[in-house]
């Protein structure tokens, strides 16, 4: 009997139609859901009603309203008997003399945040003149010897922490933060190590060798693992951990609650509230690009001694940093290099090569934008419908407290179309 191929072509399209209903009619619903939010702003003793506007975002709001925004959102959840609406995992950390109380959340700014909090509490090396200066490995493995870290994972603590100090965290899209994460950590060598074993040990028959070097982890299969994680509520690293997993602001009352998005007007914001608004010198967005370049090259480049030998060769980690450069905006798609010389390319020249060819085709800020949403476009575009909505799922609560759009058009291109 011959397969009724027609049949089984109609049912696989129908199946998707599904999908994409399903994934649209949840958009509409929780673009309903976070509309027409009221905010109890305090007010003394006695509490003002204010109407924040249809369907605002926490970046589009004023900086004084975000964390009443977020606060009202939170009261609404513990109606709902939200899931997961009280765990804490993360650390915050604290400079005592200004009162400052800092909540890490990874891939939305840290490693900004956690040099000026080792700058202002001398944990540095000598010869810092200022937060720019801690280089990435020191911030994040260096000694914390003057700064008092607290342990949210501690319910003591956390009552302590909810007890003093100017509170301050931040968000990001959950969406391109995941990729941020996936690109930094996975696609380049750093958790080699660590984090890109167990999604690896999942492919079937796979070798010692290659869970020693898991170094073709695609977008996709990171993200089901992502996915298949939260949702088992087994081990989640903080780099791909809701937000809200790590800085909860339903169980810690956050002064201010800043955004990836807004990251520069939120900095000014808290410095100049500190009263350190001079701390970090002026920056044009070259400046920034160039840092950037050179953070990336130096932590990598150091990396390839660390990993088992032989695992990447500084060719092969040269194309994988040209590539991630490509995804940041900050060379062309069609610039390419192939890297293909018998003799290994030293850290200097690779990074000489970086910056000239930067230089040669310096984007505008508004063509950078649209490099990198390009990127983000196309790695979105590998993912199928049934693994966007998991994937909405399991950040819900990021996008419901944060005010993100659950259903971003963009990223779903491929499927609502």
């Amino acid at each position: 009997m011959k397969p009724q191929w027609g049949v089984v072509v109609l049912v696989l399209v129908f199946s998707q139609i599904i999908l994409v209903y399903k994934y649209v009619s949840l958009g509409d619903w929780f673009r309903r859901r976070t509309t027409n939010v009221t905010t109890e702003i305090a007010d003394g003793n006695s509490y003002n009603t204010k109407q924040i506007p249809p369907n605002a975002t926490i970046k589009q709001l004023n900086l004084d309203d975000r964390a009443s925004r977020v606060k009202e959102m939170c009261r609404q959840l513990e109606k709902e008997s939200y899931p997961d609406l009280h765990k804490s995992t993360g650390r915050m950390l604290r400079h005592s003399k200004r009162d400052m109380m800092y909540c890490v959340t990874p891939k939305a700014g840290c490693t900004s945040w956690i040099r000026i909090m080792r700058f202002l509490n001398g944990d540095i090396k000598q010869g810092v003149h200022n937060p720019l200066e801690v280089d990435r490995m020191y911030v994040h493995y260096g000694p914390l010897q003057n700064t008092k870290v607290y342990d949210l994972h501690n319910e003591t603590l956390r009552k302590e922490v909810s007890s003093k100090g100017y509170k301050f965290m931040f968000a990001r899209n959950p969406y391109s933060r995941l990729y941020s994460a996936y690109i930094d950590k996975i696609f380049l060598p750093d958790y080699w190590r660590s984090a890109a074993r167990p999604i690896v040990k999942k492919r079937p028959n796979v070798t010692e060798s290659h869970q020693q070097c898991p170094d073709d982890i695609s977008f996709a299969e990171f993200t089901k693992f992502v996915v298949d994680s939260i949702t088992k509520k087994s081990y989640v690293n903080e780099h791909w951990a809701p937000v809200t997993w790590i800085c909860n602001p339903c169980e810690i009352p956050f002064d201010y609650v800043g955004t990836q998005e807004t990251f520069s007007s939120d900095t000014k914001y808290l410095l100049e509230h500190f009263g350190i608004g001079d701390i970090l010198p002026s920056q044009t967005f070259s400046d920034r690009i160039n840092e950037e370049i050179e953070t990336l090259i130096t932590y990598n480049f150091d990396l390839v001694n660390q990993l088992p030998k032989g695992c990447v060769k500084e060719n092969d980690l040269a194309r994988r940093l040209w590539k991630t450069f490509q995804i940041n905006g900050y060379i062309p798609e069609n610039v390419q290099h192939s890297f293909n010389s018998p003799e290994a390319i030293s850290k200097k020249e690779f990074h000489e090569l970086v910056l000239n060819t930067i230089k040669e085709n310096f984007p505008s800020k508004e063509e950078w934008k649209k490099r990198r949403n390009k990127a983000l476009r196309e790695a979105f575009g590998e993912l199928s419908a049934e693994l966007l909505i998991n994937l909405r799922k399991v950040y819900d609560i990021d996008i419901q407290l944060y005010g993100y759009d659950p259903l971003p058009k963009e990223l779903i291109w491929h499927i609502a179309t």
